[in-house]
Formats: C-alpha cells, structure tokens, sequence
C-alpha cells in the first residue's frame, strides 16, 4: 500500500495546480506500475492563493483519483486544519493529539484494504515471510510529524493509531 499525502507546502507556497497534478499523477503511476494499493490523501489550499486556486487546488485529488481509481481521503487534516487546538503554535501542523486524530483518518481508510491483503496471494502467506516484511517497513516508516516525532520511534503493523501514536510522538 502506498499512502500519497502530499501537496500542503505546495499550496502555502502558490506554486502551480498544473505541477503538482502532474508531480503526483506521477507518484501514483509508479506506485501502481510496481503493484501497490494507491491511496491518495487530499489536502486543502488556504484562502489567501484565492477562490479559483482553492477549488483547483482540491479538485486536482477527486480528478487524479476517478482517473486513477484510487481511493481518496478528501482532506488529510479533516477535523485537525485549523482547529487550535489541536496544531502547534504555527497554525500549520498538528500537534500530538492533532496527529493522533490524522492516523485515526488514515487507519480507517487502510483498515479495509489491509483485511484484502492479508486475505489475498500477495500477503505472504507464511508466519516468518510477513515478520521480515513488517521488519522491513517499520525500519524504513513510521506514521509520524517531522517536528514531533522522536529520533528512532517504530510503529508495530499491528498498533491501532492511537498506540503508535503514542510511540512516535511520545
């Protein structure tokens, strides 16, 4: 599975609707060439770019996934963007119980796709094949914020959000 969440730096910094449908069609192609699940995560642009690059901005994620088919979650930081209390003093990004609401989004939108998998013939079937394949995505992931998360912090596959929550931002 791979989760493309990205596109909020883009729309703080006006650049192009154009690029980045055009960065993350690319994203999404390779990921489907190589055999993942695409899920694509929408994020919103804020008002300051204006009303037309708004409503661009967020139909580029409903566009890329109907051409894709690819699942969508409209907005990444739904119930968390703009909420004060739930970001850090920049406005911008989530802070530790912020993050715990995102994963909580993400979660229900893997935890369906995760139940195929496992049920299907690209899971590895035997015991000590899908330990060394979850050892080898929690070596290189963890669902965590840059500026919260701790040097070092692994989730387990198997930790509901808020408990990798917990481990990632402390």
């Amino acid at each position: 599975i791979l989760l493309v969440a990205l596109g909020g730096n883009d729309a703080l910094r006006g650049r192009p609707v154009a690029d980045r449908r055009r960065n993350l069609a690319a994203i999404i192609e390779g990921g489907q060439q190589g055999g993942a699940l695409v899920i694509l995560a929408g994020m919103e642009a804020p008002p300051n770019n204006g009303p037309e690059y708004t409503a661009a901005f967020r139909q580029v994620y409903r566009d890329l996934a109907r051409q894709y088919d690819v699942p969508l979650i409209p907005f990444l930081l739904e119930g968390v963007g703009g909420d004060p209390t739930l970001n850090k003093a920049d406005g911008i990004h989530p802070n530790p119980e912020g993050a715990r609401r995102v994963a909580d989004l993400v979660w229900r939108a893997l935890e369906p796709h995760l139940s195929r998998l496992r049920s299907s013939s690209r899971f590895p079937s035997d015991r000590s094949a899908r330990s060394s394949t979850a050892a080898a995505i929690r070596s290189r992931f963890c669902i965590r914020s840059p500026s919260t998360s701790l040097p070092g912090a692994r989730c387990r596959l198997s930790d509901p959000p808020a408990a990798a929550s917990r481990r990632c931002w402390g």
